[in-house]
């Protein structure tokens, strides 16, 4: 994956999929803080996105995984971790994004902020093994591109050493 086509990606991404995902405010109902079920994730995603992008439920997949199945995308929420998988590149910085307010229950202001720090790193270390993370109180949280060209974003607690 070349740095151009990210670029582009991003460029992209105000007119088209972020219109279509992001919600303007904090988490549904003033719910903020680390969301600690799928249950308060899949509401705060539902509050803030386009109905063709809500989460119906979580269910076991073949892998034994909790996946939520959407347009060009699987949600999971597992281990204390949720994440967006997608092979749409015209939607996937967008759904990070909204993976992030979600886990966090943060405002689409700084998920933002977060997901524009994590992707100046990804950036940075294309094309060979793109990555990029960031901390945000407590939490961490990180997007990667497989060999199979399928982008990855997610957020947990950060793990104490």
């Amino acid at each position: 994956m070349s740095d151009n086509a990210f670029k582009a990606l991003l460029s992209g991404l105000a007119a088209t999929a972020l219109a279509v995902l992001v919600g303007c405010g904090a988490s549904a109902s003033g719910n903020t803080g680390w969301a600690n079920t799928a249950t308060t994730f899949q509401e705060r995603w539902n509050s803030q996105t386009d109905a063709s992008y809500h989460i119906d439920e979580f269910r076991k997949n073949r892998l034994g995984r909790n996946e939520a199945r959407l347009p060009n995308a699987a949600v999971y929420a597992e281990n204390n971790t949720f994440e967006v998988a997608t092979m749409d590149r015209s939607s996937s910085i967008a759904l990070c994004l909204q993976t992030v307010q979600a886990a966090l229950g943060i405002p689409a202001k700084t998920a933002d902020a977060l997901v524009t720090t994590m992707f100046d790193q990804f950036r940075k270390t294309l094309p060979n093994n793109p990555y990029g993370s960031v901390e945000y109180q407590g939490y961490v949280a990180a997007m990667t591109v497989a060999a199979n060209g399928e982008f990855n974003c997610w957020v947990k607690p950060k793990q104490s050493r």
